[in-house]
């Protein structure tokens, strides 16, 4: 499938230049960049309104997109389309059943966020054991106050859910730190970082030795709401939860009556299961949940990064070569 890929744009680029089209503005160094490197594709970027037009669609060999602004309407009006890059890693946003049907190819950027991402996990397990949160209260209210004393990452058990590339920069960092690593794969296959593995059918002995644990699954049927009720009863008690994978994957009001019970002793939610979110959700209010509004990936070395796997990928796509990053449809990542 992936010659058909390849041999369709070569035919079409030897009567004429490829077409991609870009949904997030580029600076006009990297704009120059992409012309100056692929002077047989010609390339549309997003003027202040960011929506092509049905015309520039029409002839669109390639998108390039973050994934939440593809529609089964707008890939209807693209009849050459061969091909989806999303700059992200999530591709939940896509209507992947049509994308699959029209044999559309479809590749992400999977491994550009683990420094950023890992760098947040170690802030937030960081501000949980010196009590920064509080100590930046104490400060505000102008209290001096010794009783509060802080803990040690030195010797606590940190569970990932998922080993992939953000997790195992995590968990090598953790390391340094002196905690132990255990990570929950589909399979339990050994990986690079981790002291221990176990698949996801025996994932509540894992969840049992958690001091921290860390969600970083991607989203699919299969994760959807599964830190629920139930996997939080098989947490020791007092765990701290990091969540930077996906917000459906947990259940919120199941999350708010963990952290009543202690069951989990302070949550940091980098995702919601509706974002932004409701004004009126309880998470804002409650003072074990400490939250940032989904930019655990943000870096500004963010769009660098993922613009070198689109350029690599698009000159093996034009040489009929392997890309990286492919997405499974079947397994929805």
């Amino acid at each position: 499938m992936l010659m058909t890929y390849s041999l369709l744009l070569r035919n079409k680029m030897m009567g004429e230049k490829a077409s991609v089209v870009f949904f997030m503005k580029q600076t006009e160094e990297r704009q120059e960049l992409l012309k100056h490197s692929f002077e047989n594709t010609s390339f549309y970027f997003p003027d202040k309104k960011g929506v092509p037009s049905d015309q520039i669609l029409k002839t669109a060999d390639v998108l390039v997109t973050f994934g939440d602004d593809i529609t089964e309407s707008l890939v209807s009006k693209a009849p050459s389309l061969k091909w989806i890059h999303v700059m992200s890693a999530g591709i939940e946003g896509l209507p992947l059943r049509l994308l699959h049907d029209r044999g559309v190819l479809v590749t992400n950027s999977r491994g550009i966020h683990a420094e950023p991402m890992s760098e947040h996990a170690i802030w937030a397990m960081l501000d949980y054991v010196k009590n920064a949160t509080r100590y930046r209260a104490l400060q505000q209210n102008k209290q001096w106050d010794k009783s509060i004393k802080p803990k040690e990452l030195t010797g606590m058990t940190a569970v990932f859910l998922g080993t992939g590339a953000i997790a195992s920069k995590t968990a090598e960092r953790a390391s340094v730190f002196g905690m132990q690593t255990i990570g929950v794969n589909t399979d339990g296959r050994p990986q690079k970082h981790f002291e221990q593995t176990f698949s996801m059918e025996e994932w509540h002995k894992a969840l049992r030795k958690a001091d921290v644990l860390i969600n970083i699954l991607p989203y699919t049927e299969q994760t959807h709401g599964i830190l629920n009720k139930e996997a939080f009863k098989q947490l020791k008690g007092r765990t701290v939860f990091i969540n930077l994978g996906r917000g459906k994957s947990v259940v919120e009001t199941d999350l708010l009556d963990a952290l009543k019970l202690k069951q989990i002793e302070h949550a940091y939610l980098d995702v919601f299961a509706e974002e932004p979110l409701p004004i009126d959700s309880p998470l804002w209010d409650d003072e074990a949940v400490t939250m940032t509004p989904h930019v655990s990936a943000a870096t500004s070395h963010y769009m660098k990064r993922a613009l070198v796997i689109f350029m690599e990928n698009l000159k093996a796509f034009i040489n009929n070569e392997d890309l990286k990053n492919v997405v499974c449809f079947e397994k929805g990542y």
